[in-house]
């Protein structure tokens, strides 16, 4: 061997964890007051440690590939409506964020089956109601000739409200 060989000092080589892209998350939507749903992203690049950022809670995915992420949306993601910003998230070193696509909650259909009491008298004190039907959620409130009523939520498929003395003094 030649004299004077030997080792040079070592150089640093970093391997980084690449970019994640979101191209699709299914569904795009739920009921708000659904229980937990399963929601599927589909992308590139998606590295073991990739999370799921939704809204502002970040979930570890349930199951996880380089193209495919499944997550469970909790009940409290699903209580209100509104749009939610769906992103995956790569670990360092490198990665980060990838696109948002947007996850909307909607409020449910409300249908009305029955109000009981159906009359009430003219001039007569506040009247208690129960209103039956589908789609209630905490947040609901019941209308009495467009005035919002104080109104209770007993469950997705009752409610009850007043309606105070003032409302009934005229026969319409």
């Amino acid at each position: 061997s030649p004299p004077g060989g030997g080792a040079s000092s070592e150089v640093t080589f970093e391997v980084r964890n690449p970019l994640p892209t979101l191209t699709a998350i299914a569904p795009l939507s739920a009921l708000s007051g659904s229980g937990a749903t399963k929601l599927t992203l589909t992308g590139t690049r998606f590295v073991s440690g990739t999370t799921v950022r939704v809204g502002s809670t970040t979930l570890a995915p349930t199951t996880l590939s380089s193209t495919t992420i499944d997550v469970s949306l909790t009940p409290s993601l699903l209580a209100t409506s509104g749009t939610l910003a769906v992103a995956a998230i790569n670990p360092g070193p490198g990665g980060g964020a990838s696109n948002a696509i947007a996850f909307t909650v909607v409020n449910p259909d409300v249908v009305i089956s029955s109000v009981s009491p159906q009359t009430a008298i003219v001039g007569s004190g506040a009247v208690s109601i129960t209103v039956d039907g589908v789609g209630f959620l905490p947040a609901s409130t019941v209308l009495f000739n467009g005035t919002t009523l104080s109104s209770s939520y007993v469950n997705a498929t009752r409610l009850t409200a007043s309606i105070p003395a003032n409302l009934l003094t005229n026969v319409a």
